[in-house]
């Protein structure tokens, strides 16, 4: 059993492939886009206990906010 902090090249044999990592990092990118918006332009860094319906309604408000902020270049052009 190798331990956590061994050395990446000890796992490695030279015939991983890339190109399905690659694929799932755009991916990734895509998915945590959003979340950067809500924590660093909205400010919303954890949710307080206040019933899971008053916190449903702030992220589904949030999320159409942040909807909204991603896509505001082409609002602004087609207007």
């Amino acid at each position: 059993m190798q331990h956590n902090l061994a050395p990446a090249a000890v796992f490695l044999h030279g015939e991983e492939e890339m190109e399905g990592k690659a694929a799932k990092a755009h991916i990734r990118v895509k998915v945590e886009h959003p979340f950067r918006v809500i924590k660093h332009q909205f400010g919303f860094q954890k949710t307080r206990l206040r019933g899971m319906t008053k916190s449903r309604c702030k992220i589904n408000g949030l999320a159409a906010r942040t909807n909204l902020f991603l896509s505001r270049r082409q609002l602004l052009l087609t207007s």
